[in-house]
This record gives structure tokens, sequence and C-alpha cells, in this order.
């Protein structure tokens, strides 16, 4: 939420020199607007904390206001969930495991046992064909040769069968083993840390649900401030060098940078979002806290779209009600005059009238 104020700034011109006392460059000094946005801080950040798992809420380690505290990969435990069914889960698939590796190494032993005796019937087999060749070796005993020969291939290519069934089953159980493990690290609530825990919605005894949020956090690292601008006068914020806002509540000035400005305008105002951004030490120092909800407000000067300028009253003068100014070669010009302060007028000065005008007093 923010509050806009306008403020016509028609402020004297203070003299520095005697020059400046008897001269006037009236281009030099259009009239300005000083505009007032109020808003309030908020949040960098949000995060809504929830569940990937149902379970029962055993533990919540923070409470409202306090901080995420530091931990391993720059994340902190804040819930803990009753985890005692997901470690008999673990516990059962990590038994089959282990029976599914026992299992591969006897069917590896069964590969060896295979293949050796596939290799002893060929070798048998060789024997056996080298004897019917010198006629010392029936055509019985190579039958019988090549027949034990083609046993102990099926047996070789069925135990190799088995053990290639028995490693995928340890691949399987590995990768129901990694799932478990999985799915018992959700039942540990993690946060990151640092961040500030704005509400707790969970107490112990809570069922929790997939996807319900249990904490909602915010980032005060950096504080926002939303501000609505006109094209006049974001074009005055993104040109100045330095922004400062002004915290209300201790008059002091905070440095603050564009963090944001959205591409979208609204229909009724015609101004674009932005988003101021300030460093959570920055405010700190200033308003004592670095939070959301804290007044600040940012003063701007826009140029006047009336176009007028800033004319100090001695270089006026009237006649018959109408007021003049002295230029530089003495020539009387009429002007308009549209306001008067206790030491300006704002005037409008003849588009005929080159930017270099000088006025001298009367």
């Amino acid at each position: 939420m923010f509050v806009v104020s306008v403020v016509v700034s028609i402020i004297g011109f203070l003299p520095v020199n005697d020059d400046e006392v008897a001269r006037w460059r009236p281009y030099d000094h259009p009239a300005e607007l000083k505009r007032e946005f109020t808003a309030f801080t908020r949040p960098h950040r949000e995060l809504s904390v929830s569940s990937e798992v149902q379970g029962k809420v055993v533990e919540v380690l923070v409470d409202e206001g306090g901080r995420i505290p530091s931990g391993a990969d720059d994340s902190a435990t804040v819930i803990r969930l009753d985890e005692r069914l997901p470690k008999e889960e673990l516990n059962v698939e990590l038994a089959a495991l282990n029976l599914a590796k026992e299992g591969q190494k006897a069917s590896a032993v069964d590969v060896t046992r295979a293949k050796r005796t596939h290799e002893y019937r060929l070798r048998v087999l060789a024997r056996i064909r080298a004897l019917i060749e010198k006629d010392q070796a029936s055509e019985a005993e190579l039958d019988e040769a090549e027949y034990a020969a083609d046993v102990s291939a099926i047996d070789l290519a069925r135990a190799q069968s088995l053990h290639s069934t028995a490693e995928v089953s340890v691949l399987q159980g590995e990768a129901r083993v990694a799932r478990s493990r999985e799915r018992l690290k959700r039942y540990t609530i993690r946060a990151p840390s640092r961040w500030r825990v704005e509400k707790r919605y969970a107490e112990p005894g809570h069922l929790a649900q997939p996807g319900q949020s249990l904490l909602r956090l915010v980032d005060t690292s950096r504080l926002s401030v939303p501000i609505r601008l006109s094209e006049s006068e974001l074009r005055v914020v993104r040109a100045a060098p330095r922004l400062e806002l002004e915290v209300k509540q201790t008059g002091k000035r905070v440095s603050a940078s564009l963090a944001f400005v959205s591409s979208e305008h609204d229909e009724q105002t015609q101004k674009r979002l932005i988003e101021l951004e300030i460093a959570s030490a920055d405010l700190a120092a200033v308003a004592g806290e670095a939070s959301g909800g804290i007044e600040v407000q940012l003063s701007i000067r826009v140029a006047d779209a009336s176009g007028g300028l800033r004319i100090p009253k001695r270089f006026v003068w009237f006649k018959h009600e109408q007021a003049f100014v002295r230029v530089s070669s003495g020539a009387a010009v009429s002007v308009t005059l549209l306001r008067s302060s206790a030491a300006d007028y704002l005037v409008l000065l003849s588009a005929e009238l080159p930017r270099d005008t000088v006025l001298i007093a009367p």
C-alpha cells in the first residue's frame, strides 16, 4: 500500500554571487513539482514450507518471529514427521537387497562351474574325434561325447541367464532402497537458513498433507518498497544517481536502489509498478529493525507540465496589471504570470525568446 502527495515547488533561488543577483537565466530554472510517495516495506521474498508426504508432525523446531538457523547446504531442519513406517519399509528393502546380492553371488558360482564343465566336455569331444580318425574310438563314444558337450552348453546358457536375472534383481533392489531412503528424507522438512518464520501453522500431532502449508517464511535480507509511478516520474527515478527514502518513524534517510519495473501499467491510473530495494543492514541502522511494515517516503522533483519558469520577484515589474521582464539587450518583454510564492513568480515566457535568454533587474 502506498499514498502519493504532490506539492508545487517554486522555492526562491538563493544567489551565490553578485552576478546572479543582477542577472538571471530563466531557462536554467524550470518550475518543478515535488512529489512524495509513502509506502511500506515488505520482505524481498516469501516461501511456503509444505510436506511432500502425508505424516504426523512429531516436532516443530522453530517459532513465529524466529530465524531458521544455519546448517548444511545453507538449510536447517524445521519440522520432523513420524518416520517409523518409512524406516520399516527401508529395512524391508535392505533385507531384500541383501538376499538379491547373495543370489547374485550364488549364480556367479553356478556360471563358473557350468563354464568349466562345458570346457571339459569340449576337450573330451575333441579327444574322441581325434581317436575316431585313428579308428581307436567307436561312433557310440562320439555320440555320447557330443551329447555331453551339448548338455553342458545348455547348462552354461541357463546359468548365465539366471546370473543376469540375479544382477537385474540387485539393480532393482538398489533402486527400491534408494527410493525408500529418498522417501525417508522427506519426513524431515528443511528450510533455507536465516529466513524469518512469519507464520507457523503446524503443531505436534498435526497430520500433514502433501502440499499443505506448514510454515510461512520471509526473506528480510533485503526489503522491497512497491510504488506506482507515471512515466515522467519513472524517468526521474531511473536517471537519479542515488535514491534515498525517509523512514517516517525516525525521520532518517536510507539508500535504496531500483530493483524492478513492471512492463504493464494500471489501466485506471496509467502508472507502472516499481520496486525499490533496501539492504537489511542499512534499514536496521536507521529504523532500529529490518522488517516489513515500516513506513518510508520517496520524494522526487518532476518538471511542471505547465512549462513555467521560476523568476525571482526582483526581475519582474508590472504596468497596467501586465507583468514584464527585461532581457539583457534592455528590451522589456511581457510574461504570463501563473503563480507566485514569497520570493518567486512562476511565469511563461514567449516561445520566440532563445533558450540562452538572460534577464536583468529593472
